[in-house]
């Protein structure tokens, strides 16, 4: 039989392949995937015809899932679930493989004020060993974790206690994982983003009082755009010798959009400060 033909990038395939088959994916007289999420099944698919050259494709099976199947019967890919991670881009695949199949991310908004959050990024498995080599790629990756035993819920199926790996909660943590680990599904990959973004930046008092108040894009524009250039205006204002009222500054482009941010007195100390 003719030897199996591997390329590159293939081996960060094969990561990902790996890691998955500690999840939700299986290695038996088969390789297969059955997922509620496409995006997930396809990404297998493809990560399997780069890096194995199956061409089999992903179909829907009789409970609406996305399966994925290629026969194993030669026992070719026999060896694959212990492939061992060498690089940190293959660090990064097989636990992007292993978070696709097994991984929570989670961002909620707290009663108890517009910029508190609970903020979750967790693995979960029955192996304790499992979890146990994804905390150590995390921590060659610079990603803090702990690892611990859950309490099954009511709906829990099986008798066996489940542990959770959970990323330790901070900004950097968040988007180190976002940019080293990330994810093939879609819903995770925005809220892996947005992580990051639930933190007030500690840029200026008024950046902070801004952000508040609910930073989001359309926000981050003006401090980051319009603002500096409404100083500007102010500070003109200033040289010329009119004073810097509200009324004298309406007529800056964006004055009125960043007023919602900034107030008055902070606009003409920044300009007097620049």
């Amino acid at each position: 039989m003719k030897a199996l033909s591997i390329r590159q990038p293939s081996r960060e395939d094969l990561a990902y392949i790996a890691g998955a088959l500690h999840g939700d994916a299986w290695l038996t007289r088969e390789l297969g995937l059955r997922v509620a999420d496409r995006d997930f099944a396809d990404a297998f698919q493809a990560a399997a015809a780069r890096a194995l050259g199956i061409t089999a494709s992903v179909r829907r099976d009789e409970r609406g899932y996305w399966l994925f199947r290629a026969t194993n019967k030669t026992a070719r890919f026999d060896g694959l679930k212990a492939l061992e991670p060498a690089t940190d881009s293959e660090r990064g695949a097989w636990l992007r493989g292993l978070f696709d199949s097994e991984g929570n991310a989670q961002l909620m908004r707290l009663r108890r004020g517009t910029a508190s959050f609970s903020r979750r990024v967790s693995m979960y498995s029955t192996e304790f060993s499992t979890l146990a080599r994804a905390a150590d790629l995390l921590l060659g990756l610079g990603i803090r974790s702990s690892t611990r035993a859950t309490r099954n819920s009511a709906g829990h199926k099986g008798s066996k206690v489940v542990y959770e790996l959970r990323v330790l909660s901070s900004r950097q943590q968040y988007r180190n994982f976002a940019e080293r680990v990330g994810s093939s599904i879609a819903r995770k990959t925005a809220i892996l983003a947005s992580l990051p973004e639930s933190y007030a930046a500690d840029l200026s008092g008024a950046y902070r009082a801004a952000q508040l108040l609910g930073a989001k894009a359309k926000h981050r524009k003006t401090m980051g755009v319009t603002l500096p250039g409404v100083v500007a205006g102010v500070r003109d204002l200033i040289v010329r010798g009119v004073t810097p009222t509200q009324r004298a500054c309406r007529a800056i482009r964006g004055y009125n959009t960043v007023q919602k941010w900034v107030p008055q007195a902070e606009l003409v100390a920044m300009a007097r400060a620049t």
